[in-house]
């Protein structure tokens, strides 16, 4: 808002507070002495106190002389018609004694006019003020106080006013925090529903039908051990920049980052029908970002380590909980995290691991084949209760190839079979242009890599 607009708002919320009537933008005749018209000017305000009609100019902004040639005008006419009694100037801040001795000076005739600051002026109608008028919070805690219940005394209404805007401020103050959590858009609708933030985000209650998504980058703890120190960090710098806005692009929540691994959430906290594809759309882009990290890490170092990255699906239900004691930090518990953990261990490299519930909601929202994951894309397997855990039956489970190059195991194998290698030409891979299109929500495109070719 600009500041003469804030200074008119809040010179119109202080004259609702001490309950004074007044009309806006006024308009006044003028007429000479024998009674003929003298042209118009439109006030700021004309209000009514103690039997007085009282004119309102008000003046933001810097304060030069010059500025006054209008006040004058004002205050020699608003005299000849006998409209006003007084001509208040509202100013930002007080006169220094220097301009008020120069404004004293030069009143010649007319009405009283006197200068205020905007912070003296519920003072001079005789009503304390509670709050700075410098903060930017003021105008709202009068906005409140205005529109509350004209039976309580001004004071009070300005008391519950300031309370409810701290409130409010605190809200919004937290929304922000959740930006951590959640993507952008996400945080303006919760802002716009009136209900309390912890009803937006469903705090001690169950949530049904979110699909979890866990993805982790095998072995990375050897990246961690073998590669130079300022390359793994800003390589990792980057996935995280980067994973984040995957989530946040295919619309789901951030619930933490685990080292390398990462858990999200979809269809939380607004039910989505297709939290399910989104969850696997997201697995993909995951897939091929954490290929461009292990191939840029792996240019690096000497070792040789089969590396790539897993992602487990799982569709169910979860109770939301808060983990902060001052504010609002959501975190989410439930089996069908545990289950899409055990997935991501059970899934092969660069695929997508994902339970039959997840599959079948997949299955029921195509619209089109041609969409990841395809039919052609999934193959079904059995997840052995052995391998879940808390589980007495076996599962079904169905898995997709996110359509990167072969994992390394297959180049090892060919090696250690005594075939020679040669690799594919590719064109070289800006590595950080492919972050920035990850960070930036444009789909990640595969890394051209190698493919193992016999030599004999």
């Amino acid at each position: 808002m600009a500041e003469g607009a804030r200074l008119e708002s809040l010179v119109e919320y202080i004259l609702q507070y001490v309950g004074a009537p007044y009309s806006a933008e006024k308009r006044v005749e003028f007429r000479k002495s024998d009674g003929e018209p003298a042209g118009t000017l439109l006030l700021d305000f004309m209000a009514e106190w103690q039997g007085e009609k009282v004119a309102i100019e008000v003046m933001a902004g810097r304060l030069f002389p010059e500025r006054f040639e209008r006040a004058f005008r004002l205050h020699r006419m608003l005299g000849t018609g006998g409209t006003a009694s007084l001509l208040l100037l509202v100013v930002e801040r007080p006169l220094t004694p220097r301009m008020q001795a120069w404004l004293d000076g030069r009143q010649r005739g007319g009405i009283p006019m006197k200068v205020l600051s905007v912070a003296q002026l519920p003072a001079w109608f005789g009503r304390e003020m509670l709050l700075d008028l410098s903060d930017e919070r003021a105008l709202d805690a009068l906005r409140l106080a205005a529109h509350a219940p004209s039976s309580a005394a001004p004071e009070a209404r300005l008391a519950s006013a300031m309370a409810e805007g701290a409130q409010a401020g605190a809200e919004r103050q937290q929304l922000q925090n959740l930006k951590r959590f959640f993507d952008d858009r996400v945080v303006d609708r919760l802002a716009e529903r009136p209900d309390s933030l912890v009803e937006k985000l469903k705090i001690g209650r169950v949530v049904e039908d979110v699909t979890v998504l866990m993805s982790d980058i095998k072995n990375f703890s050897s990246f961690v051990k073998h590669a130079p120190a300022d390359r793994l960090n800003e390589a990792m710098g980057g996935y995280y920049r980067a994973a984040r806005r995957i989530v946040w692009n295919h619309g789901g929540v951030l619930d933490k980052f685990i080292g390398d691994a990462v858990l999200a959430i979809f269809g939380y906290p607004e039910a989505d029908p297709l939290s399910a594809r989104r969850a696997a759309q997201c697995g993909r882009d995951l897939v091929l970002l954490g290929d461009r990290i292990v191939g840029d890490l792996m240019r690096n170092i000497n070792d040789v380590i089969e590396s790539g990255t897993r992602v487990g699906l799982a569709t169910g239900e979860v109770r939301v909980m808060n983990l902060s004691d001052d504010g609002i930090e959501p975190t989410f518990v439930g089996d069908v995290i545990n289950r899409a953990a055990r997935l991501e261990k059970e899934c092969g490299v660069n695929r997508i691991l994902m339970d039959q519930v997840t599959y079948r909601r997949i299955e029921d929202d195509r619209e089109q084949d041609d969409v990841f994951p395809t039919p052609d894309d999934f193959m079904r397997g059995i997840l052995e209760s052995s391998k879940a855990k808390g589980q007495v039956h076996d599962q079904w489970s169905w898995s997709v190839d996110c359509g990167t190059p072969p994992p390394l195991s297959d180049l090892i194998a060919q090696l250690r079979g005594g075939k020679g290698v040669a690799q594919d030409a590719a064109e070289p891979v800006d590595e950080a242009e492919a972050m920035a299109e990850a960070e930036a929500g444009e789909p990640v495109r595969p890394r051209p890599r190698g493919r193992a070719k016999p030599s004999g």
